[in-house]
């Protein structure tokens, strides 16, 4: 990704409004607007797109501070979301990618109101060092600039660019200037970060989120002993459910562990987010990782293990003390802390390794068969489980398994080996 955003004069921004919808007969909000607080309102429940993270995380910090409400938020893919709402009905407020979304939300009776809350400014992304000397719009029209943006066709952010250029008298020259329209924001941004273009129009919420959670292989060879699996690509955008799906031998494990830094690779890059993690050391990664053994130390107790990762970071004592006891909680091993992992049930033990895998807050999740060799009920529970996270999370997710109904339930992103 870009690691230089150009701020461009007032009169060249183009206020692009972030649209909230309220879910028809959903429970009541505090003012239905994110304002002033109803007499006994606790919780308010908001479904959000991935990429609509940044935006609201920081509006939502300020409503819970001047309510005392707290906001859970369920992030994923808009197509997702939306899906679960017209089953559920149980959200409060839905804000999807863009407005097609809410167009379908409307027509299918699941929308009480519409409202704007919050805007976005549309700027220029350049290569890291700004190599061509990008300063504002009108350098996009120097000879030999690569120059991408979104389609004004598919893409809210294309066509608030269409017409913001089209006011400034720009648009015919830059359209004729650009090198690729591409479907979506995300899509302009990566080939910024991998050179493919000098310069690309995109939205300063989707830079900021656009920081974290995204994974990408590009044409990664993957070892482990005598195993070799070469030219591996793959990306899964931030905040998505991807399952690597594969019979037994395909190296499936060893692309997951080479992603953690485990195994080594002989080629090839891996990015997480805006970051190249190709050399980058396996703590310094940012990663939760289950492996299919669990890997659980047998001399700790389930409060030693959740809280082993934290140690190492380092936390403070006192951030370890409340982590702990809520990551516990969460995943329903609260009454375990003081157990050995020996004493545990096979659906105990995955718990356990998740909670430490979530305990530090890491930008992806990756899991190896987290499902296997578990009985249907409890297999089926943790499913739901692993939904539940997800969704609360925001967090990216590779998940690797054999089962079609896994990947069914889960997946926003299938990936085959063969």
């Amino acid at each position: 990704m870009a690691k230089v955003f150009i701020a461009l004069a007032l009169s060249l921004f183009a206020a692009v409004g972030i649209v909230i919808s309220l879910v028809r007969s959903a429970p009541p909000c505090s003012d239905s607007r994110l304002g002033e607080s109803r007499e006994g309102e606790r919780e308010v429940q908001l479904y959000v797109a991935s990429s609509n993270r940044a935006v609201l995380e920081e509006i939502c910090q300020l409503y819970e501070a001047k309510t005392g409400n707290r906001v859970v938020m369920h992030f994923g893919a808009s197509q997702t979301l939306l899906a679960q709402l017209e089953i559920a009905r149980t959200g409060a407020l839905f804000l999807p990618a863009d407005d097609s979304y809410l167009r379908i939300a409307t027509q299918k009776g699941l929308v009480d109101e519409v409202f704007p809350i919050a805007t976005m400014r549309i700027g220029l992304a350049v290569r890291k060092g700004n190599p061509k000397g990008v300063t504002g719009w009108s350098s996009l029209l120097q000879p030999k600039i690569r120059l991408v943006q979104a389609n004004p066709d598919t893409a809210a952010v294309g066509q608030q660019t269409r017409q913001m250029l089209q006011r400034a008298n720009l648009w015919r020259d830059l359209e004729s200037a650009t090198l690729a329209f591409r479907s979506n924001v995300n899509e302009v941004a990566n080939d910024v970060r991998l050179g493919v273009a000098d310069v690309g129009i995109v939205c300063d919420a989707m830079v900021r989120w656009k920081e974290s959670g995204m994974i990408e292989l590009i044409d990664v060879t993957a070892c482990s002993r005598s195993f070799r699996r070469e030219h591996v690509s793959f990306r899964i955008e931030s905040g998505c459910y991807g399952v690597l799906m594969g019979p037994t031998g395909v190296g499936k494990t060893t692309v997951l562990e080479a992603l953690c830094g485990l195994k080594p690779i002989a080629a090839g890059q891996i990015w997480i987010g805006s970051k190249e993690m190709t050399d980058v050391a396996v703590a310094d990664r940012q990663l939760g990782h289950v492996p299919q053994d669990l890997a659980l130390f047998p001399t700790m107790t389930v409060e030693q293990q959740l809280a082993f990762p934290l140690r190492v970071k380092p936390w403070s004592q006192e951030r370890i003390r409340k982590r702990v006891p809520e990551i516990a909680e969460k995943l329903g091993i609260a009454s375990l802390l003081h157990h050995y992992p020996q004493a545990l049930s096979g659906g105990e033990s995955q718990r356990v390794a998740w909670g430490r895998a979530l305990a530090f807050h890491p930008e992806v999740l990756l899991l190896d068969e987290p499902l296997r060799s578990l009985d249907e009920a409890t297999r089926l529970e943790l499913q739901a489980l692993l939904k539940e996270i997800h969704l609360q999370s925001g967090m990216t997710v590779l998940h690797v398994t054999h089962s079609d109904e896994e990947a069914a339930t889960l997946a926003d992103v299938r990936i085959h080996f063969s």
